[in-house]
C-alpha cells in the first residue's frame, strides 16, 4: 500500500515521523508500555497506531489488548522472544502455575514440569501439544525450552 507520493516518499515521511514516537501510557505492575507510533502505511491518514513494549523498550509485544491479556489474564512475567536474536515476545513465565508458555497468533501452550519437551514431527494431529516429544520436562529450563520450541513451530 503506497501513498499518493509513492512507497520511497512515504517511507522517508515515515523515517521523519518515527522521531516523534510518544509514550502513551504505562503500565510498570503489568511489565509493559504503549506507545503511539507513525507507520508509513498510515502516513496519508496522519493517524498513529498503538504498540505495546516491554519496560526495557528492547522487545514487541504486540496490541495493547494482547500485552493486556498476556500479563493481566494469563499472569505471565518475563515475557521474552523466542529466538535469541528475536525482537517480538512469544514466550513468557507463569509464577502462579510454574509454567512457560508459549505462543504465537495460531495457538497458544504452556509447558510445566512432567510434560514433554516439545518436538515438531513427534507425535500426530490428535496428540497434545503438551506430549509432543520424547524426553520429559524435569526443570523450569526445560520448560522453558519446549515452550521457545512451541513458538517457533507455530510461528
Amino acid at each position: 500500500m503506497t501513498t499518493r507520493f509513492g512507497r520511497k516518499k512515504a517511507q522517508q515521511v515515515a523515517q521523519q515521523l518515527a522521531c516523534e514516537d510518544r509514550l502513551y501510557y504505562r503500565r510498570p505492575k503489568s511489565g509493559y508500555e504503549v506507545w503511539l507510533r507513525y507507520d508509513y502505511y498510515t502516513v496519508r491518514r496522519r493517524e498513529p497506531i498503538r504498540l505495546a513494549y516491554t519496560l526495557d523498550k528492547k522487545h514487541f509485544i504486540g496490541s495493547p489488548a494482547t500485552a493486556h491479556f498476556l500479563t493481566n489474564t494469563l499472569k505471565l512475567a518475563k515475557l521474552q522472544p523466542a529466538r535469541r536474536c528475536g525482537r517480538t515476545c512469544a514466550v513468557g513465565f507463569s509464577k502462579k502455575e510454574q509454567k512457560w508458555y508459549g505462543w504465537s497468533h495460531r495457538a497458544r501452550c504452556a509447558f510445566g514440569i512432567g510434560d514433554r519437551i516439545f518436538e515438531e514431527l513427534y507425535g500426530d494431529d490428535k496428540t497434545p501439544y503438551v506430549k509432543h516429544g520424547r524426553k520429559k520436562i524435569k526443570t523450569l529450563a526445560d520448560a522453558k525450552l519446549a515452550a521457545r520450541r512451541f513458538a517457533m513451530c507455530v510461528a
